[in-house]
């Protein structure tokens, strides 16, 4: 029944764009190979670069390790989880950073 509709649904709107079709069986070779994959997109600062934020009047530095996110003595593998740290409360490490949207 779902082939019948998008034949459909072709026949009155047009196909999809054959790039469209190379990334999904792309994403769908990916998937099959890991389930754990994660397609989504995101922000990425570059090893070695600080992150700084002021929050509450106080200046809070974070540097891109290696290993993950340094702030103050401690290693954060998200900064997500930084920002948990800093601010008290759970909110988006790279929304809080002002590297996403």
């Amino acid at each position: 029944m779902r082939a019948f509709l998008f034949r459909i649904q072709v026949q009155q709107f047009g196909d999809v764009r054959p790039a469209v079709k190379r990334r999904l069986s792309a994403l769908a070779a990916k998937f099959a190979a890991d389930p754990a994959f994660d397609p989504a997109p995101r922000p990425a600062a570059s090893i070695g670069s600080a992150l700084v934020r002021e929050w509450n009047g106080v200046r809070h530095v974070v540097l891109v390790t290696p290993e993950g996110f340094q702030y103050g003595e401690i290693t954060y593998p998200s900064l997500t989880q930084v920002a948990k740290a800093i601010s008290g409360t759970h909110q988006s490490g790279p929304r809080f950073f002002g590297i996403a949207s």
